[in-house]
């Protein structure tokens, strides 16, 4: 879209990565044309070769394109194999879980920001969960005093100082547009500039974190993420599944992308606090104690979940 091209000429991909999600993909996909509102709206699902009927279900439609992972190569390899296929005049991209039902106007709503201030890279939605509540997408970058505050309180103490935690668990802060340091990854609209700013997705990291580090990667291009409580969406959840090791994926990453970014004394710290925070729930919780295992045995990273390797380019059906 050129500068001064009308708003409704914006072209806007939504990019869905699916896995065995039949169940949920029809009630995203019925949600996004009156969520585009007039807007140029193309829709790309990228399935990481899906055991059940996902593909049957999106083909049978005919509203959107169907590219094939070559495997279930993981969550951001997918979206790097749905930005390989974009077409040329994308003007924003819409990264969508496949159990979200977009509310009419929202990803207009989310537009509206990256058409108007060129530093606005990525906006993001209010969330909502199944049964009504918040969902708490909004995060702040990890260090040792929130991951403390984590461990040490995690939700039940909503309101303690923003300083411990990473996850912006009070109501004010979901009422009025801010500026955030990264969001869930469920659902996000991504200027076309910023994407070629920021490039690929992080593909080891298979599940998890992989929106940390994008988002870490756009502010340092200069891009802001801007929250916009107007364009609202409910999560659904469950599409992807949950075990003990993908718990246990989950923590390891949060430590993989923690060592990145800092020196040993403060990675070996933030190891410890993690590992702290599931010692003392691994005797109740099979999460907490696959994770503990994990980070606690470096040696058994290999055994999480990983993606397939995959082909340099997706598939079409």
């Amino acid at each position: 879209m050129t500068q001064n091209a009308p708003f409704d000429a914006m072209v806007v991909t939504a990019l869905v990565v699916t896995y065995n999600s039949s169940d949920e993909i029809e009630n995203l996909l019925d949600s996004l044309p009156a969520a585009a509102d007039g807007l140029d709206l193309r829709v790309l699902v990228v399935d990481n070769s899906s055991s059940d009927d996902t593909v049957a279900k999106v083909e049978a439609r005919g509203d959107a394109r169907v590219v094939h992972a070559g495997g279930n190569v993981g969550y951001a390899a997918g979206i790097n194999v749905g930005r390989e296929n974009l077409d040329e005049d994308t003007d924003a991209i819409a990264i969508l879980n496949p159990d979200l039902v977009m509310d009419p106007g929202s990803l207009r709503r989310l537009a509206e920001p990256l058409a108007k201030d060129r530093t606005v890279g990525v906006t993001v939605p209010f969330i909502s969960n199944s049964d009504g509540t918040p969902f708490h997408s909004l995060r702040r970058e990890p260090n040792l005093l929130s991951q403390l505050g984590e461990a040490t309180f995690g939700a039940s103490w909503a309101r303690r100082p923003v300083v411990l935690g990473d996850t912006l668990r009070t109501p004010d802060k979901y009422q009025t547009a801010r500026d955030v340091q990264w969001a869930s990854g469920a659902a996000l609209l991504i200027s076309r500039a910023c994407d070629q700013a920021v490039g690929e997705w992080r593909e080891d990291f298979f599940l998890y974190s992989e929106e940390t580090d994008f988002a870490r990667r756009a502010r340092q291009a200069g891009y802001r993420i801007r929250y916009v409580p107007e364009a609202k969406c409910l999560h659904i959840g469950g599409a992807s599944g949950s075990s003990p090791q993908l718990e246990a994926l989950m923590e390891v990453n949060k430590l993989r992308d923690y060592e990145g970014h800092h020196g040993r004394a403060s990675s070996t710290l933030f190891r410890g606090i993690l590992a702290a925070q599931h010692a003392v729930r691994a005797k109740k919780r099979p999460g907490s104690k696959a994770a503990l295992h994990h980070l606690l045995h470096r040696d058994a990273w290999s055994t999480l979940p990983k993606g397939d390797p995959r082909p340099s380019t997706g598939s079409e059906a």
